[in-house]
């Protein structure tokens, strides 16, 4: 039987399911403003770090 018409009758292609997509996106968005948050924390962790050995020098 045609690959085709096989993935046919099984269903495919999947109907998009919007909320699903919403859902991914915003899990999506809240990883990247958490990997953001992060860097920034890194970023000034390094930095006082940074001062406070100058200081100490």
């Amino acid at each position: 039987m045609d690959l085709t018409v096989l993935l046919y009758k099984n269903g495919y292609p999947q109907e998009r399911d919007e909320e699903v997509s919403e859902k991914v996106l915003e899990q999506t968005e809240n990883l990247k403003a958490e990997s953001n948050c992060s860097f920034e924390a890194m970023k000034w962790s390094k930095q006082a770090t940074s001062d406070l050995q100058r200081r100490t020098a």
